[in-house]
């Protein structure tokens, strides 16, 4: 039995420390945790984990646990982690009874982050702690426990493995035989290796000594040998005796192919990979038609043969016009060229030439996917005409696919021009007839027959061009509105996820061009929604409700608080408009509280603001009454506007009282 199990199964008392601390300590604590069932008090909450902290001895481990599986989410934040992390610090320096409080304060951290009481973003920031945690004894598993479950490839940088690696030499060294099973455990959880200062003699010899489980010795052997191997002849013996150079080139890549962009040490491990490859200039022509680890010569001869690398591209490019390659083979290298650009940057190869003659002489709908996924990656900022080129091209491919109602090659090619257009934000073409074909097409009768999920990834990325190439312009703003209106009449699409399809860049486009006959359109747009969302049986927690809501208090908060455009309000039945406008998003805000207040537990899902603060308690408590007043006092306002709307100084002294009542 581990160490850790026999001390959740033999939890120990609280000890009475001096005559200075009250004998009641337990009792309060778990009354004060009583008390956080029936209704949470953060300061309160928090003043109980400090009065824990405070006290020389810790509670066990199991009562740790009560502690924190009772409390709401969020509750904890930074400076309080500050607090535990330094107690737990000041126990392991401290003589050899105090670990045992440090053992049980990091047992309940472990459990508060696996129920997901902690927010990771909150606790990434103390890796100094951890990595002092290592070099103690008696809470080594602990701070590799820790380290495991706050670290994913994103923070995996050079110098977090460097820190291990020297920790695990020094643990070598000295024969912390505890220290190196946590360390080899946690190797194997993140999938590390040893990666540039450890040699494989040393990791054999420091997995011996410790004399564990002969398969976790295989799997740690293996994973160090995956991320740290040299091609050499000394290497190839000790290990693969029997695998020739190229058979171990191979299995290396293969295993490292899917963490490659992701783990930076990576690179090193690469360029050691490559330097003694005696074969490269003869493998590397046939590598760029092979898709399983070649591209990576062609990276790292970007460094230093560049002019090699585009002789062998340009070899290959010559084969596919001269019809020698067959269709597996030229998407096979349409892959690696995607590849290298993703990976090494944009410019190490100029495709442009060979890629127009290319589109010109081959069926686009053969090799639409590889042609799709190196345009997403195209970069060129000073040519383009060439641009301009394959916009036109992509559109007469765009109008065919219509024509012939294939709604998937319709999204697929909107979703590369988003990429592309992203890449190249500089560009300006006349690119909108593309967008209103997107709109045009009768997509109520079709998009049933594709992957819901995949059509509303494109019409993201649709609406997303269009704010990004047309921001702030009508015609854009109008396009959008009516590809909506078109979906909207299909109400069974409406479904929990179809309702979080419009992208914020809508309500912020209004800032920019604040028209009336457009906001009029998009709050009908979302008040619809709304309704959809407020029928939908299987929402129990109103979360499509709340989703539409957000979008329409980013139209309140724009309307209440910028009423500057005072050519809104110089014709008489726009006024009236307005008004209905208003009163739709009130209803909105109204309904959104409303599920707020009926759904406490629903807070901790969200993050929407009100008012520009961050929702809490109190906001749940607002009365319903409160935005029907709001909205009493805005059609006064709006009366009062009705009647001087040609008094310039009127309008803006209505303006400045908007502001103070409803803001």
């Amino acid at each position: 039995m581990s160490e850790i199990e026999q001390e959740n199964q033999s939890p120990r008392k609280l000890r009475k420390i001096s005559s200075n601390h009250e004998p009641s300590v337990e009792e309060n604590l778990k009354a004060q945790l009583e008390k956080n069932k029936e209704g949470f008090d953060a300061e309160n909450f928090h003043s109980t984990i400090s009065c824990i902290l405070n006290l020389d001895y810790l509670q066990n481990a199991k009562f740790s646990r009560y502690l924190f599986a009772t409390a709401p989410k969020d509750f904890i934040n930074r400076n309080t982690l500050h607090l535990i992390f330094g107690k737990i610090l000041s126990w392991m320096s401290k003589e050899t009874d105090h670990h045992s409080n440090a053992k049980s304060c990091l047992q309940y951290l472990i459990a508060l982050i696996k129920y997901k009481i902690i927010d990771l973003r909150d606790i990434r920031g103390f890796y100094p702690f951890y990595f002092n945690l290592l070099s103690f004894p008696f809470v080594e598993v602990y701070a590799a426990e820790l380290i495991y479950l706050t670290t994913t490839y994103n923070n995996l940088n050079i110098w977090f493995v460097q820190k291990i690696e020297r920790i695990f030499q020094e643990s070598a060294k000295n024969k912390k035989r505890l220290h190196l099973i946590a360390l080899l455990q946690l190797f194997k959880r993140l999938k590390l290796g040893i990666v540039s200062i450890m040699d494989l003699e040393e990791v054999d010899e420091a997995i011996s000594f410790t004399n564990i489980n002969p398969i976790l010795k295989k799997t740690v052997t293996n994973v160090c040998i995956r991320n740290k191997i040299k091609i050499s002849e000394k290497e190839i013996r000790y290990e693969n005796a029997n695998l020739d150079l190229i058979a171990l080139r191979s299995k290396a890549f293969k295993l490292n192919v899917h963490h490659f962009k992701q783990f930076c040490g990576l690179k090193d491990f690469l360029e050691s990979y490559i330097k003694s490859s005696y074969d490269m200039y003869e493998t590397c022509y046939d590598s760029m038609l092979d898709n399983k680890y070649s591209f990576v010569f062609l990276g790292i001869l970007k460094h230093e043969e560049k002019e090699q690398a585009n002789l062998y591209v340009q070899q290959v490019w010559s084969r596919i016009e001269e019809n020698e390659l067959d269709k597996a083979e030229i998407k096979n290298f349409f892959r690696n060229l995607h590849r290298i650009n993703s990976i090494f940057g944009h410019d190490v190869f100029d495709v442009r030439e060979n890629f127009a003659t290319f589109l010109k002489s081959h069926e686009f709908f053969e090799y639409k996917d590889e042609v799709l996924l190196l345009v997403k990656y195209l970069q060129y900022p000073n040519y383009e005409l060439f641009f301009n080129e394959l916009l036109s091209y992509l559109y007469k491919h765009f109008i065919i696919a219509a024509q012939y109602k294939d709604l998937k090659c319709m999204c697929d090619i909107v979703t590369a021009l988003s990429d592309f257009l992203y890449h190249n934000y500089k560009i300006k073409s006349n690119s909108f007839e593309l967008f209103t074909t997107f709109s045009d097409s009768d997509l109520r009768e079709e998009i049933s027959d594709i992957d819901l999920g995949v059509a509303i990834t494109a019409i993201q990325h649709f609406c997303k061009i269009l704010m990004n190439v047309g921001h702030g312009n009508f015609l854009a703003m109008l396009t959008v509105m009516q590809f909506y209106e078109k979906l909207n009449k299909a109400e069974e699409l409406f479904q929990l996820n179809t309702i979080n399809m419009i992208p914020t860049e809508m309500s912020h486009s209004f800032f920019v061009n604040p028209n009336i006959i457009l906001l009029d359109k998009f709050a009908t747009l979302i008040h619809k929604m709304s309704m959809l969302a407020e029928n939908n049986e299987m929402d129990r927690e109103h979360t499509g409700l709340v989703l539409v809501a957000k979008q329409a208090r980013e139209l309140y908060i724009f309307l209440f608080r910028n009423p500057q455009d005072t050519s809104l309000f110089q014709k008489e039945n726009l006024i009236v408009r307005h008004s209905i406008l208003y009163r739709k998003i009130i209803y909105l805000n109204t309904r959104r509280i409303y599920v707020l207040k009926h759904n406490p537990a629903f807070l901790h899902l969200t993050r929407l603001d009100v008012d520009g603060k961050l929702i809490d308690e109190e906001n749940v408590k607002l009365d319903v009454k409160q935005f029907y007043k709001e909205c009493r006092v805005l059609m006064e306002l709006l009366t009062t506007i009705k009647s001087s709307w040609a008094d310039d100084d009127k309008v803006s002294d209505v303006s400045k009282k908007t502001k103070q009542v409803l803001v």
